[in-house]
């Protein structure tokens, strides 16, 4: 009863997911409901990669506002989590100690089945793809994070951003048996 339950909550969620990738690919996770699928960055989304911690606090925030809250793809062993936002939106992102996919970076979000949890790339959803397509607005987000922040005493808060072009990552797309890499000189805080 409980399996019956989660496949009609996480079907749809998965086969949004699935629209961009490989067809082949596509078609033997939605039927295994297991493993990982590369999907597109870029077509359906785009993607903000904050540390968890600040992620889980903004989303909170925009949850408890009533705002919208999209898929949220959690990465346990780098502490860190994948905010899927609308496409292009993310062209600008400029927060210390995060990160953007856009698509422009011709990457993949690595994504396991909806309502599992990866092992051996330690992925899970946080904020389950519904199909719906609904997704995290990045001003939304924003002001988020600043409310975040401004509860926080002045020694723990970013660095003001840097003018220019929004930190590129490969973070979170994982590729057995390689860990995905850490952004070069930026570590997010603990």
């Amino acid at each position: 009863m409980f399996t019956d339950h989660l496949a009609s909550t996480t079907l749809p969620g998965a086969r949004w997911l699935a629209a961009t990738a490989q067809p082949a690919a596509a078609e033997r996770w939605l039927r295994e409901r297991t493993g990982l699928l590369p999907v597109p960055i870029g077509e359906r989304f785009d993607v903000l990669y904050l540390h968890e911690g600040w992620a889980a606090a903004a989303l909170q925030i925009l949850r408890i506002n009533g705002r919208s809250v999209g898929p949220v793809l959690r990465s346990v062993r780098e502490q860190r989590m994948g905010v899927l936002v609308p496409p292009g939106s993310a062209e600008h992102w400029t927060l210390p100690n995060s990160a953007v996919s856009t698509k422009a970076d011709a990457l993949t979000l690595t994504c396991p089945f909806p309502g599992t949890y990866d092992g051996p790339s330690s992925l899970l959803w946080s904020y389950l793809p519904d199909g719906s397509g609904d997704l995290t607005s990045t001003t939304d987000l924003n002001d988020a994070l600043d409310a975040h922040f401004k509860a926080l005493p002045d020694k723990v808060r970013p660095e003001e951003a840097p003018a220019g072009a929004p930190v590129r990552t490969r973070l979170l797309t994982y590729s057995p048996p390689i860990l995905p890499p850490r952004e070069s000189g930026r570590d997010a805080p603990r």
